[in-house]
């Protein structure tokens, strides 16, 4: 049961990250989970990004941040469980 409204917030997500950042964030769909990496193209500095989201109250935190290695591509874990399919769109 949850695991097909997770589903559908998912695509839901993805539809509209597509629709509204097409060609600033990447995302490919995940067989299950609460979360979705959404990743900028590498002239994007996405601690810059974090800094200017947290001026508008919008928590972001790279990637990067939580990894042992340098990342070819950084970009954000985006988290859509607590928001209904309805508010994606």
């Amino acid at each position: 049961q949850m695991r097909a409204l997770y589903g559908e917030r998912q695509a839901t997500l993805i539809d509209a990250l597509d629709r509204e950042l097409r060609g600033v964030v990447t995302v490919r769909a995940a067989p299950g989970g609460m979360h979705l990496p959404a990743y900028v193209p590498g002239e994007i500095d996405a601690h810059a990004l974090s800094h200017r989201g947290a001026a508008a109250t919008l928590t972001l935190v790279p990637l990067s941040r939580f990894a042992l290695k340098p990342l070819r591509t950084d970009g954000f874990l985006l988290g859509y469980t607590s928001i209904s399919a309805r508010q994606l769109r």
